[in-house]
């Protein structure tokens, strides 16, 4: 669960992110089955898979955890083409993000199996306030109008369902 993770857990992810809709990748990933099985209950405490965005989606495991999460953004692996910001926001990625307890990290490492599948170690999960999302410098990641929102509005979408009913 989200909620699982503890302070001093670290943030790993798999594979790359970004550029996810310019490149196509959305249209033809592999899913992380084989990598989320061999992960689950042996190494992680909580786990998502991203598809609103990295950003979006780590600040969710902290908020559920009440913990806040410090990003090494030097480290999280950008797909051909992406940039940090893309990398952080754009969403459609479908890899994973998961809590490790900080005594488990060195040996995940040494064990990961899936040679095509990169691992990262991207973040710490530390006491704060819930939910925030801070970089290297402590600086605070701003999470709103970032990633894929499923509940927001799109005026142009709700117009054209207007019209549609009054055809």
């Amino acid at each position: 669960l989200r909620a699982n993770v503890k302070n001093g857990d670290i943030l790993f992810c798999t594979g790359l992110f970004g550029n996810s809709f310019a490149s196509g990748r959305h249209l033809s990933f592999k899913p992380r089955l084989e990598e989320a099985q061999f992960l689950a209950g042996r190494f992680t405490r909580a786990m998502i898979d991203v598809s609103d965005g990295l950003l979006k989606d780590a600040r969710r495991m902290a908020e559920a955890s009440q913990l806040s999460l410090k990003l090494d953004a030097a480290s999280i692996p950008q797909a051909p083409g992406a940039n940090l910001k893309a990398a952080l926001t754009e969403g459609e990625d479908y890899e994973l993000l998961f809590a490790v307890p900080a005594a488990s990290a060195n040996g995940l490492q040494k064990l990961w199996p899936f040679k095509d599948t990169p691992l990262a170690r991207i973040g710490t999960f530390e006491t704060g306030e819930a939910g925030k999302v801070y970089d290297s410098n402590k600086k605070l990641l701003r999470v709103e109008n970032c990633g894929f929102d499923h509940f927001k509005r799109n005026k142009k979408s709700s117009g054209a369902r207007r019209r549609r009913r009054k055809i």
